[in-house]
């Protein structure tokens, strides 16, 4: 039975992982598109609205590996699977 819980406990994990993976990879994207829309269609690169950017190219990098830490080493993260 403590299996069974177990075995659910990882395929929960795997599926945020599998969350944080993609949704990382999205953020990642962020600043790359940014710079092309400032650079070649606005001509003008505002600091403050890129810099914004690329902290969320900075937290994707961070959901990135910590959903590629999920996928492969579900067993490896503690507490509960609603805290994620």
């Amino acid at each position: 039975m403590v299996d069974e819980f177990v075995a659910e406990r990882v395929q929960s994990l795997r599926g945020i992982g599998i969350r944080k993976f993609f949704t990382g990879i999205g953020l990642m994207f962020v600043p790359v598109i940014s710079w092309i829309v400032f650079a070649y269609v606005v001509h003008m690169i505002p600091l403050k609205i890129f810099a914004l950017t690329i902290m969320a190219g900075l937290y994707g990098v961070y959901l990135f590996l910590r959903g590629l830490i999920m996928l492969l080493s579900p067993k490896g993260e503690h507490g509960d699977v609603a805290d994620q």
